[in-house]
């Protein structure tokens, strides 16, 4: 199943999803977007896509989660960037939905933040 087509199942329709992305200048842009937009989203991309993290750091208390990981993101086959993912989660009626979402976008940061074991990145 296609991560755009799955996502809203998964997500809370109040949240918000926000991208930093790295310039090569060296500063950031930040830019956020409600949860909401992936209902119904426009301009989503038929390109293949396949994103592999690992190292994730799961903290849970309650009905509340945080899942923080490196990740890259391959399209069509290529190394597209590198980054950072936060996740946060709450659990509601037995389910856990995730309420926000920050990822890093950074072309340039592979190398630094790739895993010396690549058989530790999921999926395989």
């Amino acid at each position: 199943v296609h991560f755009f087509v799955a996502i809203p199942e998964l997500q809370t329709t109040d949240g918000m999803t926000y991208t930093a992305i790295h310039r090569p200048d060296g500063t950031w842009r930040v830019v956020g977007r409600p949860n909401s937009m992936f209902i119904d989203p426009k301009g989503i991309s038929t390109s293949e896509s396949v994103e592999k993290f690992w190292a994730p750091v799961v903290m849970i208390r309650g009905p509340l989660a945080m899942v923080w990981n490196p990740f890259e993101f391959w399209l069509d086959g290529k190394t597209s960037h590198c980054g950072v993912n936060l996740m946060q989660l709450v659990k509601t009626d037995g389910e856990w939905k995730l309420a926000n979402t920050m990822w890093t976008h950074e072309p340039d940061a592979c190398e630094a933040l790739r895993p010396t074991d690549l058989s530790t990145m999921r999926p395989n």
